[in-house]
């Protein structure tokens, strides 16, 4: 997922448990499925770029 939106694995993390992309944690993995990528909240303008532009 870092890969494809272009950011570091650690900024994933920070977002996912700041709620500001939703996933599933599974033991130390996060799952982060494909619609909850493209409902990215509209607020935070530099994820949404980055989201909009993998997509």
């Amino acid at each position: 997922m870092a890969d494809r939106l272009a950011v570091s694995p650690m900024s994933i993390r920070a977002w996912l448990r700041q709620g500001k992309l939703k996933g599933v944690r599974a033991e130390r993995l996060w799952r982060i499925r494909e619609r909850d990528v493209e409902t990215v909240p509209e607020d935070d303008e530099s994820l949404t770029k980055k989201v909009k532009r993998a997509i």
